[in-house]
């Protein structure tokens, strides 16, 4: 089991013995706990925390395309979109990363993003290969991830909307990934006419209403 040494919002030290990922999801889901308590305390928030949805369960070994349809079908079915889940269908560059069918809404393709810390990651990589002590220094990568995806070109007849989501490489806490996406998309939207996070539930953070009418 990981040992917690310090964390703030916004960057923390985490120093952790793992044995396996089990280990390795409860020790950020503890960390973001943490985070999430001494920000509430430091600071109020402009946006409303979000409960935490501890993270989707991903099997990392899979393809890439079919670990996206998971994350999709799961958005489906916490956010009561009526997206026909046999409709999914992931595409490659320059198209969005899926496309699939609304009920009411005809064709809406999502690309998707993972709120991922590189150094997060790389440590997750290190102790499935090795296990033992790793050290990591983390800071919120919602900013730059959301920038790359705005100024990204797409390839679509369809609405694009973009879904973001946690999957264990992270220890933002809801609240602060909301706020760093708000502050991308006020200036800078790309092509995207609403912006989801999917947590406990699916949230919709941003949208764009004069493409919704």
């Amino acid at each position: 089991m990981g040992e917690l040494r310090a964390a703030r919002l916004g960057q923390a030290d985490l120093e952790m013995t793992m044995t396996d990922d089990n280990s390795l999801r409860e020790t950020i889901a503890h960390a973001v706990d943490q985070i999430a308590k001494r920000s509430r305390k430091s600071a109020r928030s402009r946006t409303t925390p979000l409960r935490r949805l501890g993270n989707l369960q991903l099997d990392t070994g899979k393809d890439k395309a079919v670990r996206e349809r998971q994350v999709l079908r799961e958005f489906v079915s916490r956010s009561g979109l009526s997206i026909l889940p046999v409709s999914i269908r992931s595409k490659k560059p320059p198209f969005p990363d899926i496309v699939c069918r609304h009920r009411a809404e005809g064709l809406i393709a999502f690309e998707l993003m993972e709120i991922c810390a590189e150094d997060i990651a790389r440590s997750v990589t290190h102790l499935r290969k090795k296990g033992g002590l790793v050290y990591i220094r983390s800071i919120d990568p919602s900013i730059r991830l959301a920038r790359n995806k705005t100024r990204k070109k797409y390839q679509s007849r369809h609405p694009i909307e973009l879904l973001c989501y946690t999957a264990g490489r992270t220890i933002s806490p809801d609240s602060q990934i909301i706020e760093n996406l708000n502050a991308v998309l006020e200036t800078d939207h790309g092509p995207f006419r609403k912006v989801w996070l999917l947590a406990d539930k699916g949230h919709l953070i941003w949208s764009n209403a004069r493409s919704s009418d």
